[in-house]
């Protein structure tokens, strides 16, 4: 279903490097554990959810150090449902992350990527909080669009980033604006274990903290008035109307798009650079 991606390790670093006076952090869906080492690692106060209780025991088959992240007192993992966690707690959070399982068009998925979710993130956001939308390859562009546009219905601020390991996007949202500046990237770097981290996955494309440094600054690919002309008019992915999840009928007799690839956002007039 997935991997153990650099991508999954910059979801925290990348809002991080934004907002590098964060302190608290919340992850939606467990995963590997990638999401909640970096955070961990990071220093951050860090809540992972978890809608099945036996995925956080598999921590230790992916990360060697699984047993001294868990037994770090910032880090908890809760098991319940991400969504009923973020209606439901009082706590508020400088950094949310949701990484939904691929496929992104899978049963059940909108839950986790709806208007009404979003709605839910932002209103457990502390002012100037980021919340990062993890979109996966997969479907076509005008389903991408229509992620695009739903966030952007949410929050007045979202900078889509590309991804280094070539697997999706970050969609970042605030209610305040959002740069990937070089000094906030290195003083957050500097932070022991974080250039480690990103720096020990399979496919992590720098080793240094100027190489990452450089890199990171490269990620925004849409951006202020860019967001709405790439999202365009058009539905979106609501709670009642979970438009991703209904692909087979709209792909087979719907008006034809094509998958989302460097080639095709090119042709489309966004290329990937």
């Amino acid at each position: 279903m997935t991997a153990l991606t650099v991508d999954a390790r910059l979801m925290v670093i990348l809002p991080l490097t934004m907002r590098p006076d964060s302190k608290d952090a919340l992850i939606v869906a467990f995963g590997m554990g990638s999401g909640f080492r970096s955070s961990v690692i990071a220093g951050l106060t860090t809540d992972a959810v978890e809608l099945v209780p036996s995925v956080p025991s598999m921590f230790g088959y992916y990360f060697p150090d699984a047993t001294e992240i868990r037994a770090n007192p910032s880090g908890h993992v809760i098991i319940a449902d991400g969504r009923n966690h973020m209606e439901l707690t009082d706590k508020r959070y400088d950094i949310i992350v949701t990484d939904p399982p691929p496929p992104v068009e899978a049963s059940g998925i909108s839950v986790i990527s709806s208007r009404e979710y979003y709605q839910a993130g932002r209103d457990r956001l502390n002012p100037g909080g980021i919340m990062m939308q993890w979109v996966p390859y997969g479907q076509t562009i005008d389903e991408f669009r229509a992620h695009i546009r739903t966030m952007a219905d949410v929050f007045p601020e979202l900078v889509v980033l590309r991804s280094p390991g070539n697997y999706g996007f970050f969609v970042l949202g605030s209610d305040q604006p959002m740069a990937l500046e070089d000094r906030s990237a290195r003083e957050v770097l500097a932070r022991p274990g974080i250039l480690e981290d990103i720096s020990g996955a399979y496919d992590s494309p720098a080793k240094t903290a100027d190489g990452w440094a450089a890199l990171i600054s490269s990620l925004p690919w849409l951006t202020g008035a860019q967001v709405a002309a790439f999202a365009g008019s058009g539905p979106l992915v609501t709670d009642d109307r979970p438009l991703p999840e209904y692909f087979l009928l709209r792909r087979t007799f719907g008006e034809k798009s094509p998958l989302v690839s460097p080639e095709s956002l090119a042709e489309a007039g966004f290329p990937l650079r």
